[in-house]
């Protein structure tokens, strides 16, 4: 992108800096990355055309008029990528999953073992498999967007109570989309295609990556499949336990500054935010990049590829903590802190493009229900 200077801050360009009012994720940024913030643009859609936010196939509970209204996305996603507005859907199927456990099985199976095997361990093993203790190595979070687009992050837990991971503590990251496809009885098969995987090369071939989901109770739901796992340097199959978690609402980060609260009731792009929970997906795409963003209520999570060098990183919303680093890797920077609600800050609009430097990532959803 051009310097940014005095000819740059004064021309009459539709590409302005994304924060304007000294907000505290501004400091956020430069303390993680070291990079000059103002760098930061943000480049508006063309066009912000609403569309409803649900079809009339839609599975999700029926609902008045009035929720409807409340459901509509901030505009028609993706609209970088197509003329056409896509089938409407409700924003409520956007889903944040957390992995429980892995159990890893023999591949193939032995005849007749039943399925879901792991979930009646210990005390039940009929096929007397040697190991009967369900553990999860990792911390595993799943963002996937109402238009399923989803980011799954697995940062590797410490090694000893109370010690921290130590160097590339990614276990795998990837994200792309998904699809499930009912089987009756409850049960469905999912596949998920990863557009970006911190295994594989831009571009290169990624193994097939689906499963079988059985569903547990309202809130867990059993994954059977099979895969080459690396720690086991084989292919196995494996069941995971996956627990929904509520989305839930956030507040917008406070004005810090009395200075801040000035700027903002000046400014002519001061949008107030209400009290909704919010999903966002930014993507990057180059030649020798790739890189997708999503932020789904308390949970923001990124990961970057470049080259052979892979970028990850998660924040987490509390009331009591606002919002926080949890997990990150790599070198590169990845603007999660544009997809935080704080007061005085751009809303940001499907199809329009944050740039930092040479990187640009467009937005493809925008939701607040």
């Amino acid at each position: 992108m051009p310097p940014k200077d005095a000819a740059l801050r004064n021309s009459s360009t539709h590409r302005t800096p994304l924060s304007e009012n000294g907000s505290e994720n501004e400091l956020y940024l430069t303390a993680d990355t070291g990079s000059d913030t103002t760098d930061i643009y943000y480049t508006p859609p063309t066009s912000t055309a609403m569309s409803p936010a649900l079809s009339a196939t839609s599975s999700a509970p029926a609902i008045d008029s009035n929720t409807a209204l409340a459901l509509q996305p901030t505009t028609t996603a993706p609209a970088v990528t197509s003329g056409a507005a896509l089938p409407a859907v409700d924003p409520r199927v956007a889903n944040i999953s957390v992995r429980e456990y892995i159990y890893f099985l023999p591949h193939p199976l032995p005849p007749g073992t039943q399925i879901p095997y792991s979930i009646f361990l210990p005390g039940h093993n009929p096929q007397k498999f040697p190991v009967t203790t369900l553990f999860e190595p990792t911390r595993t979070t799943v963002l996937t967007s109402p238009r399923s687009t989803f980011i799954d992050l697995r940062f590797l837990k410490p090694t000893t109570l109370g010690q921290p991971t130590s160097g590339c503590n990614l276990e795998w990251g990837f994200a792309g989309s998904s699809q499930a496809t009912q089987l009756g009885g409850g049960k469905s098969h999912s596949v998920w295609t990863h557009w970006v995987d911190s295994r594989v090369a831009i571009g290169g071939q990624v193994p097939v990556d689906e499963g079988d989901m059985y569903p547990i109770n309202d809130a867990l739901t059993l994954e059977h499949g099979h895969a080459f796992h690396p720690a086991l340097r084989r292919v196995s199959g494996h069941e995971e336990m996956w627990r929904d978690i509520p989305v839930t609402i956030t507040s917008p980060t406070p004005f810090t500054t009395a200075s801040a609260k000035k700027a903002a009731a000046k400014s002519t792009t001061h949008v107030p935010l209400a009290r909704h929970k919010i999903c966002m997906v930014l993507r990057h795409s180059s030649n020798i990049s790739r890189g997708l963003i999503i932020r789904l209520g308390q949970f923001i999570q990124g990961i970057l590829v470049k080259e052979n060098e892979v970028t990850a990183e998660r924040w987490e919303w509390t009331v009591t903590g606002g919002w926080k680093r949890t997990e990150r890797v790599g070198q590169h920077f990845v603007p999660c802190g544009v997809a935080m609600d704080r007061e005085g800050e751009k809303e940001l609009g499907v199809g329009g493009k944050v740039t930092y430097k040479d990187w640009v990532w467009v937005v493809e959803e925008s939701w607040r229900w």
